[in-house]
């Protein structure tokens, strides 16, 4: 008997110190059924895991999540089942008001054994956000990087040579960075009208509500059951993207051999950085609200306002220094400093507060949104 053979019987036998576990992996259960875990219903858009409690030939019972290849499952209405044995209802309320949401389960290998049907319910009591924000402008390109200078020509080769033109003997400085791209713009806020009634002759009260952005068509719809439930609309504007960085500063060109010998080039001066891109400008909200959906508008809220500019990117680097003949002969770049005394203190810059949109309401006779 090989080892693939082996394993199986090995498993079985080893199954009354493992409480059933490898024979329950190997043999179909006499009789199964199926529950949801994490509560009676749940909200659209969440996931709840199926588990199998099983009863075996030996009246053991186990119960463990569902495996689908061992319990195949098929789904109606606006549900699905990921590769880990979880129902995942639908976002979209009219898809889930549109039939009933059940799964069939059924057990691999065991044909004879009925399959278990669970309804999946769903409540709408539920913190709902709704996301029509701009989006962020690009991040700006990087500068080019600076060239780098040609070494200098030969210089005369013995002492005593009349030394002319030594400029031409002298390593070239390296070219200078280029400047960092400028950041997009960021995405102004959305333009939304939003629809909002009460569905009739239910209790507690929910609300009807269709959020639709007017430049893009685009539309998102909401259940809200209360007093529990709630609806957060973001329609703020996009962020500005930064600015590139800068580039690099090219290597100085390599000093010449001669009498004297001649210094290198200095490096290319570092590129400057990109300045980031403006923010989105801020947009604009009407709800339009039926006189009986009126009394609950509390239970909904927004943010609409403008983007600040996205920040300047970083400046480039100096170029190295060209190699010289001499080491202490190479170019070195002054250090920069400060005079005595002290320096500006570095205070908290307090920016002005971001322009928000004026939220425009209505209250009129309106039929339901869908």
């Amino acid at each position: 008997m090989n080892w693939r053979a082996a394993v199986p019987w090995g498993l079985l036998l080893l199954a009354p110190g493992l409480g059933g576990w490898a024979r329950s992996a190997l043999v179909p259960p006499r009789a199964f059924s199926v529950s949801l875990r994490g509560g009676p219903a749940f909200c659209p858009g969440a996931r709840a895991q199926l588990v199998v409690h099983a009863l075996h030939a030996d009246g053991s019972r186990s119960t463990r999540p569902l495996d689908p290849a061992r319990f195949p499952v098929r789904t109606t209405g606006a549900l699905s089942v990921d590769d880990r044995g979880g129902v995942v209802l639908d976002r979209d309320p009219q898809r889930l008001e549109a039939g009933p949401r059940e799964v069939r389960i059924e057990a691999a290998g065991a044909p004879e054994l009925p399959a278990v049907t669970l309804a999946v319910p769903v409540h709408y009591g539920c913190d709902f956000l709704g996301d029509f924000r701009g989006r962020a402008g690009f991040q700006g390109a990087a500068g080019a990087p600076g060239v780098s200078g040609e070494p200098g020509e030969g210089a005369p080769s013995f002492p005593g040579h009349p030394a002319r033109l030594t400029a031409l003997y002298r390593g070239r400085p390296g070219g200078p960075g280029g400047r960092g791209g400028e950041g997009g713009a960021g995405e102004d806020g959305g333009d939304l009208e939003i629809h909002v009634t009460r569905v009739p002759d239910v209790e507690p009260p929910r609300l009807k509500v269709r959020v639709r952005e007017l430049r893009s068509g685009r539309a998102e719809r909401f259940l809200v059951d209360l007093p529990g439930g709630s609806l957060f609309v973001d329609a703020s504007a996009g962020p500005g993207g930064p600015g590139g960085a800068g580039g690099a500063g090219g290597k100085g060109g390599r000093g010449t051999e001669g009498w004297p010998p001649e210094s290198s080039g200095p490096g290319g001066g570092a590129g400057p950085a990109g300045q980031g891109g403006a923010g989105g400008a801020v947009g604009r909200i009407l709800v339009r609200a039926s006189p009986e959906a009126e009394p609950y508008l509390g239970r909904l809220s927004f943010s609409a306002h403008a983007s600040r500019a996205g920040r300047t990117g970083p400046p480039g680097t100096k170029g190295p220094d060209g190699d010289a003949i001499e080491p202490g002969r190479r170019y070195v770049e002054p250090e920069r400093r400060s005079p005595c005394g002290v320096r500006g203190t570095h205070g908290v810059r307090i920016a002005p507060p971001l322009p928000e949109a004026e939220l425009e309401l209505r209250v009129e006779p309106l039929a339901a949104p869908w």
